[in-house]
């Protein structure tokens, strides 16, 4: 559990949260953790490189906000019928993110899949227009084509990137102790700390890779 990390979220009710760091960071982990713990309502949309169709993706945003509602958004089209234009989709969407619960988290994850520029307006529409006390939290690989210098200086945007999801000794200390149930020495900490530069999934690597009895001959091997 890491709840410095999204303590800093505290107080912010309206705008975006980007959670932009490489593979294995644990990006989507700590969003959940967040939702969890603070118990917003949330819609979910997990993208993939077939969602740069900026019309697959607003009705398969407006299906996850529909459940938030209780209604469709009535943005599902019929097959064959002609792609919506994508900020009267987009307007349509914020009405309905109006009847959200307050607090509501819309997560984008996986975002760095998209590679089509109407959808990055159309996301682009929605981070300027989101209704008071709705979250648009973006969650990629590398920062996306938005205006997130405006964004940041309009204090409209909070920033979870590697270098706040890297573990720092006490957490990899912590990690080997209760999640794997080994006690590290200091020096075996700072060993593996330095080696992993606190990536998470390398120190699940390393500690599926550990004899539990002489933790210390992959620690000097690393």
């Amino acid at each position: 559990m890491r709840p410095e990390l999204y303590e800093s979220l505290n107080g912010f009710e309206s705008g975006v949260v980007l959670v932009s760091a490489p593979p294995g960071f644990g990006k989507s982990t700590v969003v959940i953790e967040w939702i969890t713990a603070q118990q917003r309502p949330f819609a979910w949309y997990s993208l993939d490189r077939y969602d740069s169709d900026v019309g697959l993706f607003g009705e398969y945003l407006a299906q996850a906000i529909g459940g938030l509602i209780g209604r469709d958004s009535g943005l599902v089209s019929l097959p064959g019928s002609p792609t919506a234009d994508p900020r009267a989709m987009i307007a349509a969407l914020v009405d309905d993110l109006a009847e959200t619960p307050a607090g509501t988290v819309v997560v984008l994850d996986d975002y760095h899949e998209v590679h089509n520029q109407e959808v990055h307006e159309a996301v682009n529409y929605l981070a300027d227009n989101l209704p008071d006390g709705v979250l648009l939290t973006i969650v990629t690989r590398a920062d996306p084509p938005l205006p997130i210098s405006r964004l940041r200086a309009a204090g409209r945007l909070r920033e979870i990137r590697g270098a706040d999801l890297r573990f720092t000794p006490k957490q990899v200390a912590e990690f080997f102790d209760t999640s794997v149930g080994i006690s590290l020495t200091a020096d075996q900490v700072e060993v593996v700390t330095e080696r992993s530069e606190g990536w998470v999934s390398a120190l699940q690597l390393v500690s599926l890779s550990m004899d539990y009895d002489e933790p210390s001959s992959l620690i000097d091997s690393l």
